[in-house]
């Protein structure tokens, strides 16, 4: 184990030396520490922070660095500006899957009221078809109070439109 470690580690210091990405610099990092040389570990942790400031791999690189020393007050302020940066990310995330749900919902309910309304018109020859598509629509309220707004609507407008049909059937 500790001679796969020292060979990827060795490889990695190597890539690093030509090209130094955050990817890469968090996981010699890390394999500091697995092989036990701390001093390194840090080392590459303050390094990461220093060439980078912000993003995935600083926040981690200061999260492993935590773990075994104290955090400078500057890489505090860095560390604490990622947690913030990550809180509002979770937020926004949040925030646009609940817009899709709410689009989801209003396209949904627009299909009810669409599909309902098909059904009135080959219903208006039997107002009692009617009756009956409205009825199951409301006790299955699959598209939510919009679907159900939107075929209340609809029967308002079907009852002053064939106001005596409807009234005859009543």
């Amino acid at each position: 184990m500790a001679e796969a470690a020292l060979l990827r580690i060795e490889i990695l210091e190597e890539y690093l030396g030509q090209e130094y990405t955050e990817r890469w610099a968090y996981e010699l990092a890390k394999l500091y520490r697995q092989a036990g040389q701390m001093q390194k570990c840090l080392a590459a942790c303050d390094d990461l922070v220093l060439w980078f400031h912000s993003g995935k791999y600083v926040q981690k690189a200061l999260e492993l660095k935590r773990k075994y020393a104290a955090l400078t007050p500057k890489q505090q302020q860095i560390y604490e500006e990622c947690m913030q940066e990550a809180a509002e990310s979770r937020l926004e995330q949040e925030e646009e899957h609940e817009e899709q749900d709410d689009d989801d919902g209003t396209h949904e309910a627009q299909l009810l009221a669409h599909d309902a309304e098909d059904e009135v018109v080959g219903a208006l020859g039997e107002p009692e078809l009617f009756f009956d598509a409205v009825a199951e629509a409301e006790a299955g309220d699959t598209a939510g109070a919009d679907g159900v707004e939107a075929l209340q609507g609809l029967v308002g407008h079907l009852a002053q439109v064939v106001g005596p049909a409807v009234q005859t059937a009543l």
